[in-house]
């Protein structure tokens, strides 16, 4: 840009661009349990600008979804999925907003979803202040469920997982 008087140039700047790029995010190390059964994640978050929020989203791994029976309607002869199957979502704290460098960890009981004990594929997203979102690789694991010892919590246990994955089966 350069400005002008008189046809003689009196000032002249030169702008460069610089491309904004999606924030990337990456998980460090393999997930762990702690020893009440919540999820552990260790990450790290990178973007030019400045990360404005993390977050793991979950699906269910291939083939886990025939733990659920489909839920039938009435306004359509086809089945809906079942509304159990909704995933849990974990926010990562991240320790200061739009840092360019985030190395952090999130703790999170999950224990108490119906997905607790399935295999899962989690996918850190992290997002920067323009909306730009970032991926990580999924990665494969179960989601940790609680640990009963005695026979009685077991039964109990292992009855609510029927009911609630099925909630039409007769007596479980």
């Amino acid at each position: 840009a350069a400005v002008e008087i008189g046809g003689q140039t009196v000032s002249k700047w030169r702008f460069d661009l610089i491309e904004d790029v999606p924030p990337t995010i990456s998980l460090m190390g393999s997930p762990a349990t702690t020893p009440r059964a919540a999820l552990r994640l260790t990450f790290r978050a990178d973007d030019d600008n400045g990360v404005a929020s993390a977050e793991a989203r979950f699906a269910l791994a291939e083939g886990e979804e025939r733990n659920f029976a489909p839920v039938p309607t009435e306004a359509s002869p086809k089945l809906k999925a079942n509304p159990l199957l909704e995933p849990p979502v974990m926010p990562l704290q991240l320790p200061r907003a739009n840092q360019k460098r985030v190395d952090g960890r999130a703790t999170q009981d999950l224990t108490g979803h119906p997905w607790a004990g399935l295999k899962v594929r989690m996918t850190l997203i992290a997002r920067d202040q323009a909306g730009q979102s970032g991926e990580s690789q999924p990665y494969e694991f179960i989601l940790p469920e609680r640990a009963f010892t005695k026979p009685l919590a077991r039964a109990v246990v292992e009855q609510r997982k029927k009911l609630v994955r099925d909630p039409s089966a007769p007596d479980g």
